[in-house]
């Protein structure tokens, strides 16, 4: 078990709302995208970005990534989604 499925456990068994401590690479770069605009970004970079939810770090995070792939599978997701699922 790494440092990301632990924060899974936290957040979904424990409802660890501010339990966001790794981003896991795959992550990362949709984060980069969605927060910075930038088609990458250290995980350091997007874990400071997170500070200004705190309190409710991991469920911002979780949301954004819920919207984004809601928006995907009812055709309005962003473009460049596809491209990082299938690499």
């Amino acid at each position: 078990m790494g440092p990301a499925s632990v924060g899974y456990l936290l957040f979904e068994v424990f409802h660890r709302c501010d339990a966001l401590y790794h981003v896991s690479p795959w992550e990362r770069k949709i984060y980069a995208r969605l927060l910075l605009g930038e088609p990458d970004a250290p995980a350091s970079t997007i874990l400071d970005f997170a500070r200004r939810w705190s309190g409710w770090r991991l469920l911002a995070m979780h949301c954004l990534f819920e919207d984004v792939f809601r928006q995907r599978l009812q055709g309005r997701g962003p473009e460049w989604l596809e491209a990082l699922i299938r690499a």
